[in-house]
């Protein structure tokens, strides 16, 4: 049984950082750090949208990012949550677009908008890195 930080606790700046493959069954895993870790830190109230988020945001590195690797990050700063992922695509930025009613897929970005207060994609041409965030607003803490 994981054990909960105390609700008083000052958190890190950096609640998780972690390497996984770009493959599409890894998305279950990046679910799971999120959730653990969200959890651990007593913001319990996040779990819901910065899974579904972290779905989205690890998903679309997966089909559309090149490279062995995807990193998965959460960061707590003056009470905001950032979800960024970071895959070797520079030049294939995400674009929310509106998907046809028959669609399967191409809702994912909509989604990062809607739901996130800020979200962007930031390229570091010299690391040869692409950065994809959103940012949600911790308003409570809780387990």
């Amino acid at each position: 049984m994981a054990m909960a930080a105390p609700a008083r606790l000052q958190l890190p700046n950096v609640l998780l950082n972690v390497e996984i493959a770009r493959k599409e069954p890894e998305v279950a895993r990046a679910r799971r750090e999120v959730v653990e870790a969200l959890t651990f830190y007593a913001l319990g109230a996040l779990v819901e949208t910065a899974r579904l988020l972290t779905s989205e945001l690890v998903t679309n590195a997966v089909m559309h990012g090149s490279g062995d690797i995807v990193t998965l990050i959460l960061r707590y700063a003056r009470d905001e949550l950032t979800i960024s992922v970071t895959d070797d695509a520079t030049d294939d930025l995400p674009d929310p677009r509106v998907a046809g009613s028959d669609e399967e897929n191409g809702r994912g970005m909509l989604l990062v908008r809607a739901l996130g207060v800020r979200w962007g994609v930031t390229v570091d041409h010299l690391a040869e890195v692409k950065h994809t965030w959103v940012c949600l607003p911790v308003r409570e803490r809780f387990a």
